[in-house]
């Protein structure tokens, strides 16, 4: 038996290539993986990742955001013999961990996912989420970045309140829409006017034209790829 232990974290750049290895979700993601599972880190293989799906491009567009840094696990054969000074043979391993933003955003992702991925194992719904992270839109409200797809799209000041308000509404929504108005209610606002003005506000800036915004013919909003007409 092989026991891993996460040992330091490499504050690499975000345009650093990562191989293709271990994926390790720290133990305070657990929980949400594996209903009932103590605080203990859980580790996806290559082989589950790329049985899910999860290719090369999905790895980049969550580097990209900040979902995932590279790391060092040290690995200790139990049997192994202490050196001089008493400690077993170690020797660090390369990993892939999702960061703390990463175990926010999946977690949003496993709570909407939970019933349509009921039956299969842990690390395919982990990896279906994973997946689907990537493909869509990323809100780093920290930073004030939207990403897609390994891009960044646009960055909002903090002042720009209603849009961010909007940004962390379809971002709780894991980026399915939001079928009402998800304004605050505020004295003397039209919500309605407000999020058209919103809307608009949205879809200027971008540095690279990737995403639309728009109503859903309601009294919410939705997004959708950029295509030039």
């Amino acid at each position: 038996m092989i026991r891993e232990s996460v040992q330091q974290r490499r504050p690499a750049g975000r345009h650093n290539s990562f191989p293709a290895s271990t994926l390790i979700l720290p133990g305070c993601l657990a929980g949400a993986a594996t209903p009932g599972a103590g605080p203990r880190n859980l580790f996806l293989k290559p082989v589950h990742l790329s049985a899910g799906g999860f290719a090369p491009g999905h790895l980049r567009a969550l580097r990209m955001a900040g979902c995932v840094e590279q790391s060092f696990v040290m690995r200790k054969h139990p049997r192994c013999a202490a050196d001089a000074n008493g400690l077993a043979d170690r020797h660090a391993q390369p990993r892939l961990l999702l960061t703390e933003f990463g175990c926010a955003l999946l977690a949003c992702y496993l709570s909407r996912g939970r019933e349509a991925s009921a039956g299969n194992g842990w690390a395919a719904t982990v990896v279906t989420a994973l997946r689907h992270m990537a493909e869509r839109p990323i809100w780093n409200a920290e930073e004030g970045e939207l990403w897609w797809r390994g891009t960044l799209v646009k960055r909002f000041r903090n002042d720009a309140a209603m849009q961010r308000c909007v940004l962390d509404a379809l971002q709780a929504g894991a980026w399915k829409g939001c079928r009402d108005n998800p304004l605050p209610l505020r004295s003397g606002l039209n919500r309605k006017i407000q999020l058209k003005h919103t809307i608009k506000e949205m879809n200027r800036g971008q540095s690279q034209r990737r995403i639309r915004f728009r109503g859903n013919g309601r009294s919410g909003i939705d997004w959708e790829k950029y295509e030039q007409r």
